[in-house]
C-alpha cells in the first residue's frame, strides 16, 4: 500500500491500529510518499494515524486477502 501526505512538509508519525485501537505499528513518515508491506497485519479495518506539526489525521483501510 503507498500512502501520499498532502503536506510533505516536515517530520511525522504514522500509526496503524486495529479497530480496538491497539497500536500495530508505529513508523517515521518522512515528508512525501511511503510503501507499506501489509503482510504481517491482520485481516479487517485498520486505522491509519498520521500525526505531525499540524496535529493528527486518521483514515480507515480494510485489509481483505
Amino acid at each position: 500500500v503507498r500512502i501520499q501526505r498532502a503536506d510533505t512538509q516536515g517530520a511525522a508519525t504514522l500509526e496503524i491500529l486495529d479497530a480496538t485501537g491497539r497500536l500495530l505499528r508505529q513508523l517515521p513518515f518522512p515528508g512525501g510518499a511511503l510503501e507499506l508491506d501489509l503482510n504481517d497485519l491482520p485481516t479487517g479495518m485498520l486505522l491509519l494515524a498520521v500525526t505531525d506539526a499540524q496535529g493528527r489525521s486518521v483514515a480507515r483501510l480494510v485489509v481483505e486477502r
